[in-house]
């Protein structure tokens, strides 16, 4: 066949749009993900089928000269290419873009340069710290959150990233978990950092839930093992105390004083060792208490037993701290002894 001009100019341009069809599916090809390449593999056989037909008919280098075979391939194209969206939910699993799945996120995130100066943020960030996003970007990041800059700027490249941080919200205490990534370039150098900012206050919250209750658990456990102890071996000792009185007191009846010297001797032995064991279980169940029980938690107890016997006003401020056993119970000696002396010595009311 001979084509005129215009028709050349036609396949000229039909076909520059073929094949940058096919390069960009190519593309997607080489970089997707799995389900997206099976997307982009079917739709690229479909144009490749369609394209070689026509281009060997129109180059006069197919098989079949006289009948122009495309519209019978393109028919068994189009099948595959409807097969595969069918197959590979093509309409369904679509690629969201970057920036949108970024904005919809609830953590908070914002991306810093080296200078401190802030690039790009989420509308969490803006909403977690009042800011607009038009006046964040470029802003620097210390002066809409000093805190958080100042953490940020305290983590050494080799160190961990996870940080935690506690501020006010809308006259709300919150706790913050803060996740701190270094951007790279392909020199591995760094040209900024990506900070992102989760809320866990619910989380603290329940941990403190948990932890009173693990207490409030062991401090019943620790009871039950305290009232068997006594019921096994004081009782133990007690009963046999029973029993010498009695057999003291019938050799009185019988005046025979040499045995019940004996059995008060005995007795006397019996009751220093309970007098010992007792003393080890109270100092036991004390120390017991020292454990389970914070220095703050203890001096309010402390306080309160004060205030039930005068009206006094007191207020207590303690820095929350992890005071050993022997340390809890010299303070609270010292405490008791200050109070003490307050009641029977200062006639304060305050």
């Amino acid at each position: 066949k001979e084509y005129g001009p215009w028709f050349w100019i036609h396949f000229v341009h039909s076909y520059a749009l073929n094949f940058l069809s096919m390069l960009l599916l190519g593309l997607a090809l080489a970089k997707k993900s799995s389900i997206h390449r099976r997307q982009a593999f079917f739709l690229l056989a479909g144009i490749c089928l369609v394209v070689c037909t026509n281009l060997l008919y129109v180059l006069g280098l197919s098989p079949v000269t006289r009948y122009d075979l495309t519209p019978v391939v393109f028919s068994l194209a189009s099948a595959l290419m409807f097969w595969g969206i069918y197959s590979c939910e093509l309409f369904r699993l679509v690629p969201i873009a970057w920036e949108t799945a970024i904005e919809a996120l609830e953590t908070a995130v914002v991306v810093v340069n080296n200078t401190g100066r802030v690039v790009d943020v989420n509308p969490a960030f803006c909403r977690m710290f009042s800011q607009e996003p038009a006046n964040a970007l470029g802003a620097a990041l210390r002066d809409m959150a000093p805190d958080l800059a100042l953490l940020c700027s305290a983590t050494p490249p080799e160190a961990g990233r996870h940080r935690e941080m506690h501020r006010s919200v809308l006259e709300e205490d919150r706790f913050f978990e803060i996740t701190v990534s270094e951007i790279k370039d392909k020199h591995l150098v760094t040209q900024g950092r990506v900070i992102a900012i989760n809320d866990i206050t619910e989380l603290r919250l329940a941990q403190e839930r948990l932890y009173l209750e693990q207490r409030e658990v062991a401090v019943a456990a620790e009871r039950m093992r305290f009232t068997q102890d006594l019921h096994d071996n004081l009782g133990q000792m007690l009963g046999f105390c029973s029993l010498q009185v009695q057999a003291t007191m019938r050799e009185l009846q019988r005046d025979n004083e040499e045995q019940a010297h004996v059995f008060l001797s005995r007795l006397g032995t019996v009751l220093g060792e309970t007098q010992s064991e007792m003393r080890s279980y109270v100092h036991g169940m004390r120390t017991r208490e020292y454990e389970l029980n914070s220095l703050a938690d203890l001096l309010r107890r402390e306080v309160s037993r004060l205030q039930e016997h005068e009206p006094y006003q007191v207020e207590l401020e303690i820095t929350a701290y992890d005071f050993p056993v022997e340390e809890k119970i010299q303070l609270c000696s010292i405490v008791k002894e200050a109070l003490s002396n307050v009641r029977r010595h200062a006639q304060a009311n305050r």
